[in-house]
């Protein structure tokens, strides 16, 4: 393959005295991967714009442009991502993530469109317990028609009763819910699990 890139950053810091920020960082970029015969197999433009502040705040937005080759076919490759997460004390932290892109069905070689939410909180009560919550979910659209939900939440809950001992209990759920006549192959509409795992 050959790989192409170009881009640059600028990152502006606070001077002497408060501020409403501890960073601002700015970056672009530009890259182009061909195959041995000079076909695109991938291709992207993309700019990064990110403010760090009080209270270990981050927020984040990126824009992506962009092309994928695949089955002998070109996708379009777009996304926009939205970020945020803060750390008000030490004990707490949150975060999200949405994210609106252009996908691609493999399976079937098809342009989707994919909306996606992520979120998380990790908290730590007292000296022995923490715990951490997560969530994934993700709507997948075939033009105006819906190809699947999907779902993962997860959660891990955290016993400290010494420096060398503890337990810990991890649970996590996945439900996936598909449109089964949108695909060429015998596929299932629905598939649910509940996975555990103890550990002490």
């Amino acid at each position: 393959h050959q790989f192409l890139v170009v881009g640059g950053n600028r990152t502006w810091l606070p001077g002497e005295g408060a501020s409403w920020y501890d960073r601002i960082q700015l970056e672009v970029e530009a890259f182009r991967v061909e195959r041995q015969d000079g076909s695109m197999l991938e291709e992207k433009q993309w700019a990064y714009l990110s403010y760090e502040g009080n209270y270990q705040i981050h927020a984040m937005i990126s824009v992506e442009n962009g092309r994928e080759g695949y089955a002998g076919q070109e996708f379009n490759r777009d996304k926009l991502r939205l970020h945020n997460c803060m750390k008000p004390g030490g004990n707490t932290f949150f975060y999200t993530n949405v994210i609106w892109q252009d996908g691609i069905d493999y399976a079937e070689a098809r342009q989707t469109d994919i909306l996606r939410f992520e979120g998380g909180w990790m908290q730590n009560i007292g000296r022995h317990f923490k715990f951490d919550l997560r969530l994934t979910h993700e709507i997948a659209d075939l033009g105006s028609e819906e190809l699947y939900t999907a779902s993962l939440a997860s959660g891990t809950f955290t016993y400290q009763f010494t420096s060398r001992m503890f337990a810990r209990a991890i649970l996590q759920h996945v439900d996936y819910d598909y449109t089964a006549e949108l695909y060429d192959d015998d596929w299932y509409d629905r598939y649910r699990t509940l996975l555990t795992q103890f550990l002490l």
